[in-house]
């Protein structure tokens, strides 16, 4: 047996509550080194007062990474404080493992322990996350309405867009293609920011209270908001609380006065006078010098940005926030943050931007998801570069399933394309087939599908800005779009692809084909990924039906090259 892989923290990811009854356990072992994990518990008080009537539950195995296994058991907490340990079987030997250290004496057992839950320590997310399917907005390149004019002069439409491009994109043109999205079938739209800026990207904010001149007013918004909701579509903000834009006005006075500037411990300043140029003396967001660093950890600075976020929440009853660079900010700057605006609203959304594993985010006191790139990094993989093999993929999603906590693995933000990649189409040749494959992973898959603007009609481009290309409202792939449509009705109607648990059912490296399953104590939904050259036969144990054709199969299937399928129970 392998001790050095074992890995169980009473104080982590590895045993919370997930109600005021119910705490998972979870523990990690050398990848097929164990044939069975029992998980021993008692009352701790009981244990104390000469009961040693072990209470003996086997843990399930519930996914597996390129290294480890990991088993969980969600147990029903009915004890004012628990003594447990765990009993590690193999073919070699039995191991008992408690209080970080390995027996081999059950009569006289090292214990971990938990004490009772407190119910304000439970990790919450927003019911309807789980069922949220995300549509993000560029605003400057989605849709521009003539029927708003800002007194400015933008490019042309269609024009090879550059890092100053600004193609007019505005609140007004979303309203107008509403219906777009509304028979698309997606319920969240993210916008990325609207305030006032003098960049098309916005990620430079001025004014944290104005809505950029660019693309409307805040009458316009609040207009697009109550459509939305009206809708049953949600809205979530997107602004950036660890850097501003060169004008904002504590940094004005920054520049304007000084030492003497009562701002001045609002910014890291290297030193005096402050020079907005390149290679400034303060501190910036990636060294870009329009983009001064805030110090959240000044009482004053992070007072007046939790002040921004309760304003639009107040002002619109916008649904959630996503932060920009959030692990440049300070954790306790977030966990102040998230206190307040959910006092505020106990069921706005907390999405942070993280482009790597985000445990330490997403503990319960900080945010409820993240932007979810090492999933996008392994769907480019896969499916655009087919560049790994099944079990590599599944290897590699089955890290972020032992790392995460449930509440918040369940609702990451699974994305094949946001507005800081290249776009899919480009990275997969252009192969119309490949984004299809991608697209019914993306929607079957555990987590919230995200839908980049434009990737559901064949948009393409390379990185940032030509990611960033106006939306091609006059070269539509309707083929691309109606299957989009399709996989969302289809996830919207079966509730097994939103909360149903996961476990692979096929993988062959050899034919590059991969196959999963979600499912429940009643039900089960297959998916099978063709991922390779040649046609594949799949022999099934019943009678199933595709919900994408509604074809029959009685006991096998063919897969073509580049074709999925979503199976149920005929």
């Amino acid at each position: 047996m392998n001790k050095e892989a074992i890995l169980h923290n009473i104080s982590s990811n590895y045993t919370y509550p997930l109600d005021k009854n119910t705490t998972l356990i979870k523990i990690r072992v050398k990848k097929n080194d164990m044939k069975k994990v029992n998980l021993k518990y008692i009352d701790k008080y009981k244990f104390n007062y000469g009961d040693r009537n072990w209470r003996t539950t086997e843990m399930e195995k519930v996914v597996t990474d390129q290294f480890y296994d990991y088993f969980e058991k969600n147990l029903p907490f009915d004890m004012i404080s628990m003594n447990y340990y765990f009993e590690l079987e193999n073919d070699a030997e039995t191991l008992y493992y408690g209080g970080y250290v390995f027996f081999t004496d059950e009569n006289n057992p090292i214990r971990f322990n938990i004490p009772t839950v407190a119910e304000d320590d439970v990790f919450n997310v927003p019911l309807w996350a789980k069922d949220a399917i995300v549509y993000q907005i560029f605003p400057d390149r989605f849709n521009k309405s003539n029927n708003y004019n800002s007194n400015k002069k933008f490019d042309s439409w269609d024009s090879k867009v550059t890092p100053k491009s600004n193609l007019g994109g505005n609140i007004l043109g979303i309203i107008e293609k509403f219906d777009y999205l509304k028979e698309l079938g997606i319920n969240t739209l993210y916008l990325t920011p609207i305030f006032k800026s003098n960049s098309n990207h916005k990620y430079d904010i001025d004014d944290y209270y104005e809505i950029d001149s660019d693309f409307g007013t805040k009458e316009d918004l609040k207009n697009l908001v109550n459509l939305c909701h009206q809708n049953n579509i949600r809205v979530i903000l997107d602004s950036v609380f660890n850097h501003c834009g060169p004008n904002f006005f504590a940094f004005e006075d920054v520049v304007k006065n000084g030492e003497k500037s009562k701002y001045k411990d609002w910014f890291e300043i290297d030193s005096f006078p402050v020079k907005v140029e390149r290679n400034p003396n303060y501190k910036t967001f990636g060294h870009y010098y329009k983009m001064p660093k805030l110090m959240q950890k000044n009482p004053e600075t992070a007072e007046y940005f939790i002040d921004v976020a309760e304003y639009w929440i107040r002002e619109l009853d916008i649904d959630g926030w996503r932060f920009d660079v959030a692990d440049e900010v300070s954790h306790s700057f977030w966990r102040k943050l998230r206190d307040r605006l959910k006092k505020l609203k106990e069921d706005i959304l907390l999405i942070a931007e993280i482009w790597y594993l985000s445990v330490p985010w997403l503990n319960g006191d900080q945010f409820d998801t993240v932007m979810n790139y090492p999933f996008l990094w392994c769907i480019g993989e896969f499916f655009a570069k087919k560049s790994i093999t099944p079990e590599e993929f599944s290897n590699k999603l089955g890290l972020l399933r032992g790392e995460y906590k449930i509440q918040a693995y369940n609702i990451l933000w699974n994305m094949i394309g946001t507005h800081d990649v290249s776009r899919f189409l480009f990275e997969a040749g252009e192969d119309i087939n490949k984004i299809k494959l991608a697209s019914l992973f993306l929607m079957t898959y555990t987590g919230t599908p995200f839908i980049y603007y434009g990737d559901e009609i064949g948009m393409t481009g390379g990185g940032d800005p030509d990611n960033r290309r106006g939306m091609k409202w006059d070269d539509i792939n309707y083929d691309l779009l109606e299957h989009y449509k399709k996989l969302i009705k289809i996830r919207k109607e079966k509730n097994l692809l939103r909360d149903g648990n996961l476990t692979d059912v096929l993988i062959d490296n050899k034919n590059n084909v991969y196959g999963f399953k979600r499912f429940n104590n009643k039900e089960e939904i297959l998916i099978y990924i063709n991922n390779g050259d040649s046609d594949y036969s799949i022999n099934l144990n019943c009678k199933q039906k595709d919900l994408i054709t509604n074809n029959i199969y009685q006991k096998q299937l063919i897969l073509k090259p580049n074709q999925g399928i979503i199976l149920e129970k005929a």
